[in-house]
């Protein structure tokens, strides 16, 4: 009788001990997960979150800072969620795929197309990162009759849409109906979209472009 109630209290000791064991591991969870909600978040800083409130879209933010190479992703609370780094900063588009890839424009710089300088937007590379930052496509738009600018769009069948620049001379756009008196940087810089299919690591076949020079309608010369 006596080892029948050693082995009941024995029992009674160990169920309290992993109760209590327990219990210290779920109140160490609740103080690592914290919990967050959207309501007016430290409004005097200058940096970071500053406001979220009720009825703000419930998800992630995906920016890549101008003068910056790397592009983030952040939550509501401005968490880091991930980040890809590139070697080049950004033609002011960058897009989170369906399947985690990032798709971004990339800026070659002031000294990387001498054709088309002084203006805003100048990309002239587009590139996609897997999630784990490796670069599976790296395409170049960029020559003295041409330059990817601004914005790129994936279409459902994989291929990308790219904006861009094509440079016309002082004399193919006087002879197209321009006034030459509003050329003052001696050249028309149209625009014009190709979609391309990429190829490869760095390749690609342009299906299909559309250009504004093939639909401009002048009334300055009768000829």
């Amino acid at each position: 009788m006596r080892n029948s109630r050693l082995v009941l209290l024995m029992i009674v000791v160990f169920i309290f001990g992993m109760a209590h064991i327990l219990s210290c591991h779920s109140d160490d969870d609740s103080d690592t997960d914290e919990v967050f909600e959207c309501s007016d978040y430290n409004p005097g800083r200058t940096v970071g979150l500053i406001k979220c409130q009720p009825g703000a879209f419930e998800g992630y933010t995906l920016f890549a800072p101008l003068e910056s190479t790397n592009t983030y992703l952040i939550d509501m609370y401005g968490r880091l969620v991930h980040s890809w780094e590139s070697d080049f900063t950004p033609a002011l588009s960058a897009y989170l795929l369906e399947n985690g890839n990032l798709l971004r424009a990339a800026s070659l710089g002031s000294q990387g197309n001498p054709f088309f300088q002084g203006v805003h937007g100048q990309g002239g590379r587009v590139q996609i990162f897997e999630w784990d930052g490796t670069i599976v496509w790296d395409y170049m738009y960029s020559s003295e009759r041409h330059l990817q600018n601004h914005d790129i769009e994936i279409l459902p069948n994989g291929n990308i849409l790219i904006n861009a620049w094509e440079r016309k001379t002082f004399e193919q756009a006087v002879a197209a109906g321009r006034d030459p008196n509003l050329l003052v940087d001696g050249e028309l810089w149209p625009h014009h979209i190709i979609e391309v299919a990429p190829i490869g690591q760095t390749g690609g076949i342009i299906v299909w472009e559309w250009h504004v020079w093939d639909h401009l309608v002048q009334d300055y010369d009768p000829a």
